[in-house]
């Protein structure tokens, strides 16, 4: 295949290599489309992949191109590849039952025609399997986009691919377009054995967007009633190849995001008991946010396996205040919580929004308190709540003029990305640990150790869904989201040979 070229026409082997720098290649920043990359992607698959010569149609694999909902006026979307498998007549594969029908696509585009249940292919019959199957298997899974540029410092252009001294450099290379390029210079060996009828389980290829912004994309793919997801549904397990070195995770924390808002009443600063200085309850609640960060660090609960073993819970993102000359009428801040699989989420957000609560009705209490003493002629200052001065009203001995103040603290809508805790002894866990085991010149499961990361992935959704899953791919994530970023040669390498080995245990 020539990646300066037409993908639709008959593919030669390509290295992994060559195919990260053709996926570089492609801007695919959160912000703007993949379509074209998914598109070229489709294309190679279409061409790759389809049924050996005088075989029926449907003995190929189906390529569904699935839109995501536009995004600023932007389009996405994922695309699942998927090779059939043709197990023999006295097997039968979990989740087979409707293995060849073929659901409608209302959102995608989807190559392949389906098959009898009752009379598999003549040819498939004669050798002693049957199939086509699409159901159920194993999938090896990616995000399509990358954060930007922006700002950053490159020494090269970060969409064009650079080798030196062991390293491939650009935007994506480490996080993830590496895994991507191990899939698609695998496709070929894939599509031998597709046509051999050696596909025992079905293997399914997933290339999703928006990981790196709102995981659009793969809540798209695990949502009940989409088309990937009536493809994903009964898979035994799922391969993510975020880049972890090559180290196998079963673990990561989640995330969840909210922010505070604190309202007031604005004036001239020097005329501070007619107005509410909305910053005032937001430190207050600040405070009880960070002895609430401090407790978890104190007394936990604690989980030695990750890097920072316990839940953090970081306030960021504040702003407030127009002026200096004027009492802030508005303070809204924002904060994110990673918690630890057994750390209950939840229980966090209920106990902050009991602290907002609590704020919300001191202020108003306050409020009252102020609003009275005005219309009663006195001036008693906002020393609880908003203000910490008193000074004489300018409408002393009229008792008019002020306008009545109005203040709140209000709690946002939480959103939320499920932890990942997968199952260390899933039949996916075990056939990548041996493969990555027998790679480092070891013969047996035990050596690859299982790792937990405090960094995200879309691996809590898959799991959260029922499928197995686990994260292992190349590059450092270390190397992620900064200038200059790379992923080593030999990395690429190691993951080609660990992928292979493991789809052959558990799809041949």
């Amino acid at each position: 295949m020539s990646l300066s070229g037409d993908p639709s026409g008959a593919p030669d082997p390509c290295g992994a290599k060559e195919w990260l720098g053709k996926l570089i290649s492609f801007d695919t920043t959160s912000s703007k489309t993949n379509v074209p990359f998914i598109q070229y992607v489709a294309a190679y698959a279409r061409a790759a992949l389809r049924a050996p010569a005088g075989a029926p149609a449907d003995c190929g694999a189906r390529v569904l191109v699935e839109w995501g909902p536009q995004q600023a006026g932007v389009s996405y979307a994922n695309l699942v590849i998927s090779i059939p498998a043709f197990p023999p007549l006295s097997a039968t594969a979990s989740g087979d039952s409707n293995s060849t029908g073929k659901h409608p696509v209302k959102n995608g585009e989807e190559d392949g025609a389906p098959a009898s249940a009752a009379a598999p292919p003549t040819s498939a019959a004669a050798a002693g399997c049957r199939g086509p199957v699409f159901d159920g298997g194993y999938a090896l899974s990616g995000h399509s986009d990358v954060v930007p540029v922006d700002g950053q410092q490159w020494d090269t252009d970060p969409f064009t691919m650079v080798e030196k001294d062991g390293r491939l450099y650009g935007r994506g290379a480490c996080d993830m377009k590496a895994f991507l390029a191990v899939m698609l210079c695998l496709v070929p060996e894939w599509a031998e054995a597709m046509a051999a009828r050696r596909l025992r389980r079905p293997l399914h290829l997933v290339f999703s967007y928006s990981e790196e912004t709102d995981m659009a994309g793969c809540r798209q793919l695990v949502g009940e009633g989409s088309e990937s997801w009536r493809r994903l549904r009964r898979c035994e397990g799922v391969v993510i190849g975020e880049p972890t070195n090559m180290e196998l995770v079963v673990a990561h924390k989640g995330i969840h995001e909210n922010h505070i808002t604190c309202r007031g009443t604005a004036a001239h600063s020097s005329l501070q008991p007619h107005s509410f200085n909305a910053i005032a309850p937001a430190a207050r609640v600040l405070t009880a946010l960070f002895a609430l960060r401090d407790r978890f660090v104190a007394t936990g609960p604690y989980d030695s396996q990750f890097a920072v073993p316990y839940t953090t819970l970081c306030p960021g993102a504040l702003t407030g205040g127009q002026a200096l000359n004027t009492t802030p009428d508005r303070c809204c801040f924002a904060y994110q919580i990673r918690n630890i699989p057994t750390h209950s989420a939840a229980a966090i957000e209920r106990e902050i929004a009991a602290v907002v609560a609590r704020e919300n009705a001191a202020v108003q209490d306050e409020v009252e308190r102020m609003n009275r003493s005005s219309s009663n002629g006195t001036d008693n200052s906002n020393s609880g709540a908003g203000n910490s001065s008193a000074s004489p009203s300018p409408t002393a001995g009229g008792g008019g003029g002020a306008p009545a103040v109005a203040a709140s603290v209000e709690h946002g809508e939480c959103l939320s990305a499920p932890h990942f805790l997968g199952d260390a002894a899933a039949a996916v866990v075990t056939a990548l640990q041996r493969a990555a085991q027998a790679d480092d010149g070891g013969d047996g499961p035990t050596g690859a150790s299982l790792q937990k990361v405090s960094f995200y992935t879309e691996a809590g959704y898959f799991q959260q869904s029922g499928l197995n899953t686990v994260v292992c791919g190349p590059g450092d994530i270390a190397q992620a989201h900064r200038a200059n970023e790379f992923v080593t040669v030999s990395q690429l390498e190691k993951a080609v040979r660990v992928i292979r080995a493991t789809v052959e245990e558990l799809c041949f």
